[in-house]
């Protein structure tokens, strides 16, 4: 049985998509499921893409169209990767010197911290940690061989294996917990208004839903890699 319908519109005219449509918005665009009551808006000057496959499973993409940036946006884009990779890196080296670990290790403790008692299974940490699937493994072990975290096969099915944080793992959390505060604060947020933080955590909140979105779960990972890379 096909699956729901997508509609586009373009200005006042509307059409129905084959397989795969691509449509560039001059005044708007929009794609909405018949009966569900759901409006997806791709904005001016962008593209949305509709993919159906055999078993009527769509997806929605959203691009926008080529261009150059403008000296104000590469700016702001520089200058944001600049300090992005600027203050990982000295996060990085304050817990290093603090604690012995790295800024990556640190989310993985706090990520097991804040679970169960009896551990996180690895998938979940992976997603939790910002950490592809590889890499978490090799952070555990390190992390176990400090003998801050150990590995556990899952109750659930034998199968899997989750992460337990341990009591010098959660002690060295509790210990380097404020230096690394103390870090963010120095750095980042205590150079902030109330509405500026307010402001940053909006635009951040879109960024995230819209590129979670439209990446494919694997492609996701690499992403989260690439991230934790720079950790």
């Amino acid at each position: 049985m096909p699956g729901p319908q997508i509609q586009f519109s373009i200005g006042v005219r509307t059409i129905a998509p084959p397989t795969i449509r691509m449509t560039t918005a001059m005044t708007y665009a929009s794609a909405s499921r018949r009966g569900s009551g759901v409006t997806e808006t791709f904005g001016r000057g962008a593209i949305g893409v509709v993919d159906t496959n055999e078993r009527g499973y769509q997806r929605e993409f959203t691009m926008m169209t080529a261009r150059s940036l403008t000296s104000e946006e590469g700016q702001s884009w520089r200058l944001m990767l600049r300090a992005n990779t600027k203050l990982l890196a000295q996060l990085d080296r304050e817990l290093d010197d603090e604690a012995g670990i790295s800024l990556a290790d640190f989310g993985v403790l706090t990520a097991l911290s804040e679970g169960p008692a009896e551990g996180v299974r690895m998938t979940q940490l992976a997603e939790l940690s910002l950490h592809s699937k590889s890499r978490l493994s090799h952070c555990v072990d390190r992390l176990s061989s400090l003998g801050l975290v150990r590995r556990e096969r899952a109750l659930e099915d034998k199968r899997g294996f989750r992460a337990v944080l341990t009591s010098d793992g959660r002690r060295t959390l509790v210990d380097s917990g404020p230096r690394h505060a103390e870090g963010v604060q120095r750095y980042l947020l205590g150079h902030m208004t109330d509405q500026e933080l307010a402001t940053l955590s909006e635009v951040w909140s879109r960024v995230i839903e819209l590129v979670e979105r439209e990446t494919p779960p694997l492609s996701r990972e690499a992403g989260n890699e690439l991230v934790a890379s720079h950790a």
